[in-house]
C-alpha cells in the first residue's frame, strides 16, 4: 500500500510536502513552545517561519478544528501530484464561505459562475430514480418521526433514463408529497406528475386556480394570438372558448341567467334563408323566385325574420288551396306567432299579415276579405299574379316565432 503524501502552501506560495510524524494536540492542551519546534521539523521549515499554519486537534482521531484563515487547502494523489484546492473563508460565528465571505451559514460566491452539484454516479437509471435533491428541515421531529417540510429532486422520469425532472415536494415527515414536476420538455405541473402543456394544474377540489387583485392593481390573463378555452373537467370536452378575434364561443352551452331551463340562452345565430311560394296542396308548374333580401337572427329559442319577396314567373297550375311562404331556418315550436307585412304590391289581391304554422316551417299569408273592416282569412293560391311578369307579387314582411 503507497505511503500518503500531503502538502501546504507556505506565506511566499510554495507547496511543502508534510514528512514524518505530525505530532496532534488536545483542545485543552495548547501546544507550547518545543511543541511548535516539533511540528517545524516535521514541516521542514526554518524556526523563524511564522503564521504558515494554526490548527489544534480534537478530542477524536480524526477531529481538526480549524481556526480563523486556513488559507489554500491543497489535495494531492498517492504519488503526490496536486489535484485540487479549495478556498475557505470561515466566520467566527460559523458561517461558511466558499469564495467570499459569508452572510449566511453556507454562502457560495466569486467573480464566476457557482454552481452547487449533487450527482448520482451510477449507470441505468430507472423510472423515479433520485439524482440529487435538496431537503429543509425544520427542528421538530414530533410529527412522523421526521422535521423535514420540503425537499427540492432530481430524478428521472423513466426506464430509459433519458428524461429528468425536477419535483418540489412539500409536508411534514412521512405525509411528504410531490407537490409541482418540472419535465425536461419545460411542461409546469402542479398538483400532477405528467403535465400534459407548459402548465398543467390539477386538483381534486375546486380550487384549482385563483387569480387576486387588491384595491389597487387590475389583474388580467394575457394570451399572444390562440384561443382561451373553458372543457368539461369530466369529459375534457370544450365548452366555451374565447378566440383570437375577441369572440366568445360556445360549444353546446347555454347562458344562465337564474335557474331552470326558462332562464338559459343555449344559441345566438344570424344568417340568410331562402323564402319561397308554396300552395296547401299540389304544386305549382313554374315559380321564378326574386328575393333582393331574406335574413334572420336567432337569440336562444326566438328566431327573429325579415324578408323581401318578389316573383318573376308564375304558373299556378296544379296547385291549390292557401298560400304559403316556405323555407324558415328552424321548425317553429307547438303556437303560433304572427308576421307583419308592410308593403304589399302587383298582386292580385295583396296579402296583409301572416302567422307561422304550429310545428311547421312555413307561413301562412292573410288578407282582408272585404275592404279594410272585413275579416281576416288565409290568402289562396288564387290571389297571386300569374304570368312572366316581372317584380310581381311583391311584399316585405317582419316576425319573430318560437323555435321547436
Amino acid at each position: 500500500m503507497p505511503s500518503e503524501k500531503f502538502f501546504v502552501h507556505k506565506e511566499d506560495g510554495s507547496l511543502v510536502r508534510l514528512k514524518g510524524r505530525l505530532v496532534r494536540f488536545l483542545d485543552e492542551e495548547p501546544p507550547t513552545g518545543s511543541d511548535k519546534s516539533a511540528i517545524r521539523t516535521a514541516l521542514e521549515v526554518s524556526p523563524d517561519a511564522e503564521g504558515l499554519v494554526q490548527a489544534d486537534v480534537g478530542t477524536g482521531p480524526q477531529n481538526l478544528v480549524l481556526h480563523q484563515h486556513l488559507g489554500t487547502l491543497a489535495y494531492a494523489n498517492a504519488d503526490g501530484v496536486s489535484v485540487a484546492s479549495l478556498e475557505v473563508t470561515d466566520k467566527i460565528d460559523g458561517s461558511l464561505g466558499i469564495g467570499v465571505t459569508p452572510d449566511k451559514p453556507l454562502h457560495v460566491g466569486g467573480a464566476g459562475e457557482q454552481t452547487l452539484r449533487l450527482e448520482n454516479t451510477s449507470d441505468g437509471l430507472g423510472d423515479g430514480s433520485v439524482v440529487g435533491s435538496i431537503e429543509f428541515e425544520a427542528n421538530d421531529s414530533s410529527t412522523n418521526g421526521s422535521g423535514v417540510v420540503s425537499k427540492i429532486q432530481s430524478e428521472s422520469l423513466n426506464a430509459t433514463g433519458n428524461l429528468f425532472g425536477l419535483s418540489f415536494h412539500t409536508g411534514h415527515g412521512g405525509s411528504m408529497t410531490e407537490k409541482m414536476l418540472l419535465d425536461n420538455d419545460g411542461r409546469l405541473g402542479i398538483g400532477t406528475t405528467s403535465p400534459q402543456s407548459k402548465l398543467h394544474v390539477f386538483n381534486s377540489t375546486a380550487d384549482n386556480l385563483r387569480l387576486e387583485r387588491d384595491a389597487t392593481n387590475d389583474w388580467r390573463i394575457q394570451l399572444t394570438g390562440g384561443a382561451l378555452a373553458f372543457r368539461d373537467a369530466t369529459a375534457d370536452v370544450e365548452r366555451w372558448r374565447i378566440d383570437s378575434s375577441g369572440n366568445l364561443v360556445a360549444n353546446g352551452t347555454a347562458i344562465d341567467f337564474g335557474s331552470g331551463a326558462s332562464t338559459t340562452i343555449s344559441s345566438y345565430e344570424e344568417g340568410s334563408w331562402t323564402p319561397v311560394f308554396a300552395p296547401e296542396t299540389g304544386s305549382f308548374t313554374t315559380m321564378t323566385m326574386n328575393v333582393p333580401s331574406a335574413r334572420y337572427t336567432r337569440i336562444g329559442n326566438i328566431c327573429h325574420i325579415r324578408a323581401y319577396i318578389q316573383s318573376d314567373s308564375v304558373d299556378a297550375t296544379g296547385a291549390s288551396g292557401t298560400l304559403r311562404i316556405s323555407g324558415l331556418p328552424f321548425t317553429a315550436a307547438s303556437n303560433f306567432m304572427s308576421v307583419n307585412i308592410g308593403y304589399a304590391n302587383n298582386w292580385g289581391a295583396a296579402p296583409t299579415a301572416g302567422y307561422v304554422a304550429s310545428g311547421g316551417s312555413l307561413i301562412i299569408l292573410t288578407k282582408r276579405n272585404t275592404g279594410i273592416t272585413g275579416a281576416i282569412s288565409d290568402a289562396s293560391v288564387a290571389d297571386l299574379t300569374t304570368g312572366a311578369v316581372s317584380n310581381a307579387n311583391s311584399f316585405i314582411l317582419n316576425g319573430a316565432y318560437e323555435v321547436a
